[in-house]
């Protein structure tokens, strides 16, 4: 489950891009969904990927682990601003939070390598998935 949800919102009438970056510990599992507007996420391991984000499109992944940055796009036609949500871990205080934030070690490297075959496993399985809408409105009663 995550426990810190952050909206985010992008300028509509210029276009923004954020610097190269890792995320805090809180980013150890990350869901970013977007709800509106145009993103790209770029993505820099051992080569750099790009990938676009409009409404509906959703990621899993984990970017404490690699560098990243995002790119806001210019509204088109009277579009509205990028709207995102960011669904991280969370901790129960921030000392431990810091702690952990800078923990990039072979122990943090178990800990992913546990995570990551967790996440691998549950989804070989079909276990890892989002809800139908069916599913959400029937927990909504």
């Amino acid at each position: 489950h995550f426990a810190a949800i952050e909206a985010q919102a992008g300028p509509a009438e210029r276009t923004k891009s954020m610097r190269w970056h890792s995320d805090g510990a809180t980013g150890l599992l990350h869901l970013g969904i977007t709800l509106g507007g145009r993103r790209k996420l770029q993505i820099r391991t051992n080569r750099q990927q790009d990938v676009p984000l409009t409404a509906g499109h959703m990621y899993l992944s984990s970017p404490f682990l690699f560098e990243h940055k995002v790119s806001y796009a210019l509204a088109s036609h009277g579009g509205g601003p990028v709207l995102a949500l960011m669904c991280r871990f969370g901790y129960l205080d921030e000392d431990g939070a810091q702690w952990v934030n800078h923990m990039h070690d072979k122990d943090m490297l178990k800990v992913a390598t546990v995570i990551s075959g967790c996440l691998k496993a549950s989804a070989d399985r079909g276990h890892l998935r989002l809800p139908t809408l069916s599913e959400v409105e029937e927990r909504e009663r």
